[in-house]
Formats: structure tokens, sequence, C-alpha cells
């Protein structure tokens, strides 16, 4: 059998578990709370500056009670150094790899076998799938699929999600267009300038 990923020891965390949240969470365990000195670059505090995790003893289950010794812990690059030395199958998945089309195709051809057998009949494109994977599975897989297959597994979506995504698709494309112009432009400007001192000399 064929698996899906090529590396049968890689281990994938879920999207929202990335490598800053995992170091967070770990100072966090070991007693103390990270301290950010830019978010927008993600650069951290000297590890003087970390705070010590409050005590909780009013919490019903309380976890860092009165008493609990602080550990000592290491910086942001030490932390990442060693999980690519010692940890580097272990690897967080991209926001839109929790599920991918092969998997979704599967998922929604045996949501629709089972409804009828369940009693909910469903002659529409389930609301937990995405719009962009409603288009997807439209638009590349279904003409793979036998004709008997077609509607059941990648049924054409509504006519609102497919004008919503063509919109996405033409207004980021649009921004890339304007976008490339702009720099264009602005190496044209340098040109002139350059032209300009050139004639002056």
């Amino acid at each position: 059998m064929i698996t899906r990923d090529d590396n049968p020891d890689e281990v994938s965390l879920p999207p929202h578990l990335t490598k800053h949240r995992c170091y967070a969470n770990w100072c966090w365990e070991q007693g103390w709370k990270v301290s950010m000195k830019s978010r927008a670059q993600t650069m951290y505090q000297a590890l003087s500056n970390y705070e010590q995790r409050p005590n909780d003893d009013e919490a019903e289950v309380p976890l860092w009670p009165s008493g609990s010794e602080t550990k000592k812990v290491c910086s942001w690059f030490k932390f990442l150094h060693f999980w690519k030395a010692h940890y580097s199958n272990i690897k967080v998945r991209a926001k839109g790899a929790d599920t991918c089309t092969d998997c979704m195709i599967l998922i929604y051809g045996l949501k629709k076998i089972v409804a009828p057998i369940t009693g909910e009949i469903e002659n529409h494109v389930i609301d937990w799938i995405q719009d962009i994977k409603q288009v997807e599975m439209y638009t590349k897989w279904r003409h793979l699929l036998p004709d008997y297959a077609k509607d059941v597994t990648c049924p054409k979506p509504s006519d609102t999600v497919i004008k919503k995504i063509r919109d996405e698709r033409n207004a980021k494309a649009k921004a890339r267009q304007n976008k490339g112009e702009a720099n264009q432009s602005v190496k044209g400007d340098k040109n002139v300038e350059s032209s300009d001192i050139i004639i002056e000399k």
C-alpha cells in the first residue's frame, strides 16, 4: 500500500501547534512565561526578562500551586536547534493540509453512501467542506471519476460559491499585477535618474 507520506516515521503536528507555540508551552510547563520583544518579527526578550508562572491555588484543579519550583529553560534558538538536531521527523502541518483533497473526496463519498442508511438525505454540498475545496474537487477531480460517481463524490458547488472563489482569485491576480506594475515603475524611475546623471557628466 502506498501511503500519502514519503517518510513513515514522520510525525505531523496540527497547524495551530507552531514551533513558537511549542516553545512557549514548554517554558510554561517549566514555570516561565515567555516575553516578546517584537511580536511582528517573533523576537523574544532575554531569558532574564521571562516572568515566573503565577500560582493557581484557587483553581478547581491547580496545575501550578504554591511551592512549585521553576526549572531552567533555554533560548528560542537553542530550542529550535535541538528540535532540528534530535526531532527532525516532527513537523508542523500547513494550515491547508489538515485534510488533503484525496481524503476529502473519500470522506465525502462515504458520507453520501451512509446518508441513506442513517436517514440523512443530503442533496447539497455539505457545509463543513471549505468553499475552495468544493471548487477544487469539482474542477480538478470530477473528470477523473466514472460517471456514476461524479455527482456523488464531486458534485457541482452552488453558483454563489463558484462566484465567490472566482472573485477571490481575480482579486489576488489583479493585486499581483498591480504590484508588478508598481515595481516596474520604480525600476524605470531609477533608470531615468541614472541616465540623467550620466548625461550631466
